[in-house]
């Protein structure tokens, strides 16, 4: 017969349900008084009575399942009855944990008066996200940073009690938002204004303490009994002051916090800042979970807070809060009996042979790049000294004839004295063509002349009337016709002259010109002349510097060898050294009652519930805490577990039918496996019919292939992910494709 689904979702109670009442009373009415009584319709006054009957013998075993049920931690239900339950063998649920960041924070203006950025200062973060200052932070006049403003992630409120005066009061703080945390060790309770303190439990103290209940749905506060811890006075106000988080969903990523919520108002000036976080914000989780409460209260309470065993240390461990650094989500203990089973000293020993054995190869590569180099420099070398004995052959044709006496090169003289000649001659161009300007303004003037004293006759012989008996019209106009000859050759004269002076000046400039550029040259022979004893002598220096590079590059390069063969001697040394230290170690750990090492590796979630390595300062803090609470006999080494993570790389391709929404089955998919991939335990491994089985069950997937791909040192033939007992998954990349199923 089919399961229906109100059968499926019906309490399950250890006692009866309102059916088995209701068959059984009609069983016994039966058998008792089936003589006297048998009217069984609906409708009968009987058939009422058994059902009324039932329904309150079905209310009271619901209740009485439930009391049973809270009654015992493997089947608490509620976190109250958890919390009470813990709490009864010394356990304590712990709250949650903020994240935390550094801000940088620079004031935009100078301001000529202090700025006081004070705890509690508010920044908006994304998804309205608040992140408070956790300290006083103090800008000097003129001074606008940037500065460092720790923060962590919550927002403080306030919530207002009175007393009763009664012994044990319990007060609820309603006053943490629907889905948000109280953040563990960030509570303040003011009595009439008198702050008491708080403790884990209620110490047996008449001191002004309290507790409080972070389990607890919502967390309480308890007060004493007048004989562990004392009673508020009837009518003082409590005033609790507390901060609610967003657990692990208060991650923001760097360069997100860039706002506040309500502006800095300083002496009634509104101070506007620059703000940024160059980190993530680290270390939030939520309050713990019913489920790990469950599994590690037991444990906790059977070390009677003593790290002796292994087991003892492994649920201390796993129970450790931080309230600055986070939580402890998994650990693992295991007693070293050997160098080999010791994985702390594994991994220094093979750090120390990575780091001597890396730079063999790399001082070898580099050394052979310098051997080129070095070939380079002796061809260079060569080709240098071919162009310098060259030079040096044309220098000395050069200073052929040198006179030792005076240091003199005689054809450089020479050829001072040819330059002086050539400036001579461009000194006497200069003056005829000065000569040539004066004689053309003497033809300028004459023509000038000329021409005004035939303007003159002419005027004259036009001034002479017709037919006039001095001068006869035939020999007038034969007259003024050569004077009107002569103006013109005049006109041509002028023109030639001014042709004469433009060329004149042209000679004059280029003759300037050539000068200078002679007397340049003069000034150049004679430094010539001065150097060329310095630039033979520097030629032979640099012959000789050749030769010195030569021999030193061959120097360099047995050096270069040397060094290779001392790193290599050095990398083999600590070989022997590494090996010499494990067979120490393994003699020590073997040896019985001599040691008592246990390491314990730890890991912590990231913001998507992820296992990851701790931060340094947990495990520090983790460490601590055992050293202080461990027997003297027992050394505990607290470690990251991350270098045994074992990220898996999974592809999948699902066939799907058509009508299949991909966005939808693609993000079911990556949801099943990232269900698969989290909470995992130490030496657990990963099969792939682990994925196959939960991803064939997906409605529209026809079909599946799926294929563990990384780390592929890590898969046996069958493709499966095999780890050792002290390795861990967690999830690699995951790529899921889908396909239209034929």
């Amino acid at each position: 017969m089919a399961t229906t689904i109100e059968e499926l979702t019906r309490v399950k109670y250890a006692g009866r349900d309102f059916w088995t009442f209701y068959d059984d009373l009609k069983t016994r009415i039966r058998a008792e008084y089936g003589s006297d009584y048998d009217d069984w319709m609906e409708s009968a006054l009987g058939v009422m009575l058994v059902d009324i009957i039932s329904w309150v013998a079905d209310n009271l075993s619901f209740y009485l399942d439930r009391q049973a049920t809270d009654s015992y931690l493997t089947t608490a239900q509620t976190r109250t009855a958890v919390d009470r339950l813990a709490r009864q063998i010394g356990y304590k649920m712990y709250g949650s944990v903020s994240g935390s960041v550094d801000l940088t924070v620079s004031l935009d203006d100078d301001w000529g008066f202090l700025v006081t950025l004070p705890e509690g200062f508010k920044f908006k973060g994304p998804n309205d996200l608040i992140f408070e200052a956790t300290q006083d932070v103090v800008f000097p006049a003129h001074d606008q940073g940037p500065y460092t403003v720790a923060a962590r992630e919550g927002e403080t409120k306030n919530q207002l009690f009175v007393s009763n005066g009664s012994k044990n009061q319990v007060f609820r703080i309603s006053g943490v938002p629907e889905g948000q945390f109280l953040v563990a060790d960030q509570v303040q309770v003011h009595v009439d204004g008198d702050e008491w303190i708080e403790k884990e439990f209620l110490e047996f103290e008449q001191t002004n303490q309290y507790e409080i209940a972070y389990g607890s749905a919502p967390p309480e506060i308890r007060f004493g009994n007048g004989v562990a811890g004392n009673i508020p006075i009837s009518g003082s106000e409590i005033l609790v002051q507390f901060v609610a988080n967003n657990g692990k969903d208060g991650f923001a990523s760097s360069g997100s916090i860039e706002d506040v919520v309500t502006p800095l108002i300083v002496s009634g000036n509104q101070i506007p800042m620059t703000i940024t976080n160059a980190s993530a914000v680290s270390g939030a989780s939520d309050g713990e979970s019913i489920a790990h409460t469950k599994a590690v209260a037991p444990k906790y309470f059977k070390t009677r807070r003593v790290a002796i065993t292994r087991e003892d240390i492994e649920s201390l461990a796993r129970a450790f809060v931080d309230v600055q650094f986070g939580t402890v989500e998994v650990a693992q203990a295991f007693s070293t009996r050997s160098a080999s089973s010791d994985g702390y000293l594994s991994g220094r020993l093979g750090l120390i042979r990575n780091t001597a054995a890396n730079p063999v190869p790399e001082v070898q590569t580099e050394t052979d790049g310098i051997t080129t180099d070095l070939s380079e420099i002796d061809v260079a070398a060569e080709d240098a000294k071919t162009q310098a004995d060259t030079t040096n052959s044309l220098i000395g044709q050069a200073s052929d004839g040198v006179n030792p006496a005076t240091g003199l090169y005689l054809d450089a003289a020479n050829a001072i004295s040819d330059v002086n000649d050539a400036r001579n001659i461009q000194d006497a161009i200069k003056v005829d063509a000065g000569d040539i300007r004066s004689h053309k303004s003497d033809i300028d003037l004459g023509v000038t002349d000329s021409d005004t004293a035939a303007d003159a006759a002419i005027a004259a012989v036009n001034a002479y009337p017709a037919g006039s008996t001095r001068i006869q019209d035939p020999e007038k106009s034969a007259l003024l016709a050569y004077l009107d000859t002569i103006k013109g050759e005049n006109a041509d004269i002028s023109n030639s002259a001014g042709l004469v002076d433009t060329e004149a000046s042209n000679i004059e400039s280029n003759a300037t010109a050539s000068k200078g550029k002679v007397e340049d040259s003069v000034v150049d022979i004679q430094t010539l002349t001065g150097k060329l004893p310095t630039i033979t002598d520097a030629m032979s220096e640099v012959v000789t510097d050749r030769d010195t590079i030569i021999s030193g590059t061959s120097n360099i390069a047995v050096h270069v060898t040397a060094i290779v063969n001392v790193v290599v001697d050095s990398s083999s040394t600590i070989d022997d050294a590494c090996d010499d230290v494990y067979d120490h170690v393994d003699s020590l750990l073997s040896a019985d009652c001599k040691a008592n090492l246990i390491e314990v590796p730890i890991l912590t979630r990231d913001s998507g519930g992820f296992y990851v390595a701790p931060s340094i300062a947990l495990v520090q803090a983790l460490q601590n805490h055992l050293d202080a609470i461990k027997e003297p006999t027992v050394t505990i080494k607290v470690m990251s577990g991350g270098s045994e993570l074992v990220a898996a790389g999974i592809e999948i391709d699902l066939g799907v039918s058509a009508g299949v929404v991909k966005a939808k089955a693609k993000s079911t998919a990556e949801t099943i496996v990232d269900g698969i991939l989290k909470d995992r335990k130490f030496g657990i491994s990963l099969y792939r019919s682990q994925l196959d089985d939960p991803l064939s069950a997906m409605d529209g997937v026809q079909w599946v292939n799926v294929r563990i791909t990384a780390p592929a040192i890590k898969l046996d033939a069958d493709g499966n992910l095999i780890i050792t007992k002290l390795e861990m998954i967690t999830k690699g990349t995951v790529v899921v494709t889908l396909i239209d199923a034929e």
